[in-house]
């Protein structure tokens, strides 16, 4: 992290122009910013989440399936799009890495 939250509280107070506790004011603490970011990151999870189901389901059907069987299969075809994903992404890092110089993969 790169500033501690009582930091960050100070930036807030100067923001505001006020000295005083936050709590104490009623203002925008940074427990209520930490707060609405785990509730927005949750809320970008869960779309993210069925935005990737949606598509596969689409993709699914297209290939033929049904929504039935697509339920049922769902659990398996997120797992192996997930790995498939991490294993583009590791291959990128070392095409990156061997690229540059640095490394001797």
């Amino acid at each position: 992290m790169g500033i501690s939250k009582e930091e960050f509280q100070e930036y807030l107070d100067k923001r505001e122009g006020r000295r005083s506790s936050a709590a104490d004011e009623g203002r925008y603490t940074v427990e209520d910013h930490q707060a609405y970011r785990e509730e927005q990151d949750a809320l970008a999870a869960k779309e993210a989440e069925e935005s990737r189901k949606r598509l596969a389901r689409a993709a699914y059907k297209a290939a033929g399936g049904k929504d039935a069987e697509f339920e049922k299969e769902w659990a398996e075809l997120d797992r192996q799009e997930r790995h498939t994903r991490l294993q583009e992404a590791a291959q990128r890092s070392r095409e990156a890495m061997t690229g540059s110089g640095i490394s001797r993969i």
